[in-house]
Formats: C-alpha cells, sequence, structure tokens
C-alpha cells in the first residue's frame, strides 16, 4: 500500500472534450525510490507517474503547488526546494535552499515560493524567486519562535500567508510587507490548517480526548466552530489540501 508523503490537489484535463477529473498528486517510497504520483479520486487508484531520481530526503508536510502552470514543489533534505511538473512527473529544477525555509507556500500573484526560516535569534519571513533561484528576506516575524512544521496555508486573493506558532496560534501575515496581520490563539490545537476562499475562513481539525473534529476559524471573532465530527483516529501532521 503506498503511503504518501505528500498530498496536493489539482484537477488536471486529461484530453480533449473529456471532463476534468479530480485527483491528488503526491510521492512516497517504494523502497528503493520515490516515486510521484496521483490518486483518482472517483474510482480511488493510484498511478504512478514519474520515479524522481536522486530523491530520497523528504520533508514531512512542505509541499505546495502551482495550479497555473502544473508545478508541484517539495523541500528535498540535499537538493532544496524541487519543482516537478504536475503532469510528467519530470524534475524541472530544484534550489539549494540555503536559508532552510520552510512552510513554504506557492503565490501565484508574484511566481514565487514564500515561506519562513529561523536566522539564529529570530523567525524570518521571506520568498524564492524562481527565476534566478534567490532568497530574499521580506521581514522579521517579531515574538515567533516556534513554527509547527508543515502547518501553513496561503490566501491568494488577500495575499495572506497564514501558520501555526506554538504560542501565538494562528498567524496572518502579509506576503508583500511581510506585516503580522492578527495571530488567533488555537486552544483547541487545531492542525492540519488550510484557507478556504469561498467562506474567508480557516478550516482544520483537532482531537477532542475522544474523537477528531472538523473545524472553522472565524476572522471576525476569532473563535473556532465546530463543522462535524470526523469518523477517524490518527491524522499525520502537515497532511493536508484544499479543494
Amino acid at each position: 500500500m503506498k503511503k504518501l508523503l505528500f498530498i496536493l490537489f489539482i484537477m488536471p484535463l486529461l484530453t480533449s472534450g473529456q471532463q476534468f477529473v479530480d485527483q491528488i498528486k503526491g510521492v512516497y517510497w517504494d523502497g528503493s525510490e520515490e516515486k510521484f504520483t496521483d490518486l483518482e479520486l472517483i474510482t480511488g487508484v493510484f498511478t504512478d507517474i514519474a520515479t524522481l531520481p536522486n530523491v530520497s530526503g523528504l520533508s514531512q508536510g512542505m509541499s505546495t503547488f502551482d495550479k497555473i502552470n502544473g508545478r508541484y514543489f517539495f523541500i528535498e533534505s540535499t537538493m532544496g526546494i524541487m519543482s516537478v511538473d504536475a503532469q510528467s512527473g519530470t524534475i524541472l529544477n530544484n534550489y539549494p535552499n540555503t536559508l532552510n525555509l520552510h512552510g513554504i507556500e506557492y503565490n501565484e500573484n508574484t511566481d514565487q515560493i514564500v515561506g519562513t526560516y529561523w536566522a539564529g535569534t529570530e523567525e524570518k519571513f521571506a520568498y524564492l524567486d524562481l527565476g534566478s533561484g534567490v532568497f530574499t528576506d521580506i521581514a522579521t516575524l517579531a515574538n515567533v519562535s516556534g513554527v509547527t512544521q508543515g502547518m501553513s496555508t496561503f490566501d491568494k486573493i488577500n495575499e495572506r500567508y497564514f501558520f501555526i506558532e506554538s504560542t501565538m496560534g494562528v498567524v496572518s501575515v502579509d506576503a508583500q510587507s511581510g506585516a503580522i496581520l492578527n495571530n488567533y490563539f488555537n486552544p483547541l490545537n487545531v492542525h492540519g490548517i488550510e484557507y478556504n476562499e469561498n467562506t474567508d475562513q480557516i478550516v482544520g481539525i483537532y482531537w477532542t480526548g475522544t474523537e477528531q473534529k472538523f473545524a472553522h476559524l472565524d476572522f471576525g471573532s476569532g473563535l473556532w466552530f465546530d463543522i462535524a465530527v470526523l469518523p477517524v483516529g490518527g491524522i499525520t501532521q502537515g497532511m493536508s489540501t484544499f479543494d
């Protein structure tokens, strides 16, 4: 059974005249090499797309997707931030991750990868220019220290970057200036956060002690509201995506 390390949602067009088909894209280790694969959501069938040569050490939950150009990005321990053609599985590029940028998200408005990194004394918000491969600091994130791996999401409409900080909760950052716009306390320890542009809310899941709940964060009040109980058990950190 395949165990995906990253999951991203895309809707690729198959052939002329056909419908869009919902798929999950991701990677998995088959015992000897890393594979790029997709899950067809209607049939539940996984199909390998390509082998990813020289890829082995992957950072859990560190992936993002460019739906405009069909590029899948993830972090590899030695090769840095890698881009893969989502249709062919061809590795398009790798960008040495000299800053150890994490919590990566693709900003389609600027064609950049944004994320945060620890500079030794403070957390920085930065971007990777995909044309030059150069990282540029945007701002220092004041009072931010404990960033939860793989817990980030992006609002492309308002250009807000969200991540979970251990004491501040869900933090929103202006993706252009790096200014912290707000922080929303996370008393429920909601994780697997994703931004829902249809409702302008953050959604995620949390464990009550007896069951998993699906909930949303209301930005106006800063309160979390339960949506439903999920009949699931163990959740893998950082492994979520949104359609």
